[in-house]
Order: C-alpha cells, then sequence, then structure tokens
C-alpha cells in the first residue's frame, strides 16, 4: 500500500530507499510543527521496517506485522512517551535495555520516543552510549517539536527527517480520503490547518464553521456598535477554555479582510464565506490591519500571563482605531 500521510514525499521518499536497501541507520530525528505528521511518519517507517511483505512494497499493510504496529502491539517496537512532564533517566535506561536486546520477531528493534522534546539533559547524556555504540538490529526514532532542545552530540548521531507545511490542496485531497466531508469542507479545514494535515483531520468541519461564524459576528458588532460591543464580546470570550484558539481564529478572519481590502487575488482561508468578508473589508478598510496588530500583541501578552480580561478590552478597543 502506498505511505498512508499527506505530502512529505521527499522525506517518504528518503525513508523508502533505507528500507529497501537495508542501509537503515540507527537513529533518526523526526522534527517540525504539531499537527504536521511526525509520529504519523515516524509509525509508517517502523511498519515498513518490520513488514513481513516485500521490501519494495513495504509497508503493505494487510501483513500481521504491519497490523500489529498500527494497533501498537508488536513486540519489537516500544513506544514511549514522558511519564509527567518529561521523560526519566529510567525510561531512557529502560529504552536502552529494549533497543540492545535481539528483535522477537522481525529484522529490527524499534525504539520511539515520543515529544523528546521533554528529555531532560541528564536523561539525553544517557543516552549516548547507545547512539555512540548502537546496537546491530536496534534502531531508535525521536519525534520532537523543537530540535533546538536536543543537545548537539545527541543531533549529530542522529539522521534529521524535518517535516514542513504541506500545501493546502494536498491536504483537502487527502482529507477526503479519510472522512466523509464536502470538498468545499476539505478545502477550508486545509486552508485553516496552516499546512498541517493532522490538524485539519481533527477539525470538526460544523464546529469550525459556527465557531467562524460567531468571530465574523463580532466583527460585524465592532465595526456597527464601537465601544457599544467591547463589554459583551470580552466577556464571551474570557468565558472560553481556550482563548487563544479563538483569538487564532480571530487572526485568520482579520487577515482575510485585510488580503479582501488589499487585493481580492491574494489567498483567503475561509473561501466559503467570500460575500461575508468583501462586506466587512468595505466597512474595516485599512482598520483591518491594526486589528491584526492588535489580536497580535493580545495573544503575546496572555501568553505572559498577563490579566485576561484587561488585555482583551485593550485588544478590542484598539482594534475599532481607525475604522471609517
Amino acid at each position: 500500500m502506498p505511505w498512508d500521510i499527506a505530502g512529505h514525499q521527499t522525506e517518504v521518499a528518503t525513508l523508502r530507499s533505507a528500507v529497501m536497501s537495508e542501509q537503515v541507520a540507527h537513529a533518526y530525528m523526526f522534527s517540525g510543527v504539531k499537527g504536521i505528521g511526525k509520529a504519523r511518519l515516524a509509525r509508517l517507517f517502523a511498519q515498513a521496517l518490520l513488514c513481513e511483505g516485500s521490501r519494495s512494497e513495504a509497508p503493505c499493510g494487510s501483513c500481521r506485522s504491519c497490523r500489529r504496529v498500527e494497533n501498537d502491539v508488536h513486540p519489537d517496537l516500544h513506544w514511549l512517551t514522558p511519564m509527567g512532564s518529561s521523560f526519566r533517566i529510567d525510561q531512557v535506561r529502560a529504552m536502552q535495555a529494549q533497543i540492545s536486546r535481539r528483535p522477537y520477531e522481525g529484522r529490527y528493534k524499534i525504539c520511539v520516543l515520543d515529544d523528546a522534546e521533554t528529555l531532560t539533559e541528564q536523561a539525553q547524556n544517557s543516552m549516548l552510549k547507545v547512539l555512540e555504540e548502537p546496537p546491530g538490529n536496534g534502531v531508535l526514532l525521536l519525534v520532537l517539536h523543537q530540535p533546538t532542545a536536543i543537545l548537539p552530540t545527541i543531533h549529530s548521531r542522529c539522521q534529521t527527517v524535518s517535516m514542513r507545511p504541506v500545501a493546502t490542496e494536498v491536504i483537502a485531497e487527502w482529507l477526503l480520503t479519510k472522512r466523509d466531508m464536502t470538498p468545499q469542507q476539505a478545502a477550508f479545514l486545509a486552508a485553516l490547518s496552516g499546512g498541517r494535515p493532522g490538524v485539519a483531520l481533527d477539525l470538526d468541519p460544523e464546529t469550525v464553521v459556527a465557531h467562524r461564524d460567531r468571530v465574523a459576528s463580532w466583527s460585524q458588532l465592532l465595526r456597527r456598535e464601537r465601544l457599544k460591543a467591547v463589554w459583551p464580546i470580552a466577556s464571551e470570550l474570557e468565558a472560553e477554555k481556550d482563548i487563544d484558539a479563538w483569538l487564532e481564529m480571530m487572526m485568520t478572519w482579520f487577515r482575510d479582510i485585510w488580503h479582501r481590502f488589499l487585493d481580492r487575488g491574494l489567498p483567503v482561508t475561509n473561501i466559503d464565506a467570500i460575500q461575508k468578508l468583501d462586506e466587512e473589508a468595505a466597512g474595516w478598510q485599512t482598520a483591518a490591519l491594526q486589528a491584526l496588530v492588535a489580536i497580535g500583541e493580545a495573544r503575546r501578552a496572555l501568553s505572559r500571563n498577563a490579566n485576561k480580561r484587561l488585555v482583551l478590552d485593550v485588544m478590542l478597543m484598539r482594534m475599532q482605531r481607525g475604522i471609517p
């Protein structure tokens, strides 16, 4: 079967070549932003390495090994996650013991450290022995968001698989094979994901549209009601658990408004709401840029644990500056 992942064809080709030639490195580092597909690609690579079928067609997806890897029950694959906020040194020592053993069934013994950026410096230093003297059949896969959190001594001993945002149209096409949705919904979720297939797959079209429409109503109220709209909108936002997700949605909406005001040929995320965007662009005009700046400043302030309600009130008032 083809490698079931959206995009990343260069990375897939490199890993497939290693599987087919059996020139497999002893350690790989899969890096990229959250939702980009790191863990999925690492699992597909492990599946291909342990596949019982032809090397040229691995992973086949149907053999016993492939099914067991997919269900995380293969005896030669150990998928580890942090205990609490970080990997403990005893987890690393247990991993070293596992990877040093001979495989039970497959060609390789594979250990995956997911969220590997949480490895403490002590735990990373403990890993050096297995990286400097790797067991013949052992393969270590590090999956992480922040490569800078890994010591240079670890970095230099791993093959790096850097994963970058995937084209919107590729994600949209992939979504249609994974979920029951319309092409328009798939295109909208793909555009909203920021090039991250995992994020797009987790989004619910109806919920996202409902949230977007709520943000659209806020932009209309701020433009028409001015200061009268600040208190009710700030109260609604303050009540939400994930304020940053709402502010990100607001950034997306006002970025689209700004694009429609500047040049209707510019790309927009909310492709199903062009008429609403044009109406708001006519009302906000250049103030849309001020709104974007205000939202960005609010997100940074909240990340520093500033007073939530004060930040929201100030943001909404600053957004209105310059409205014609």
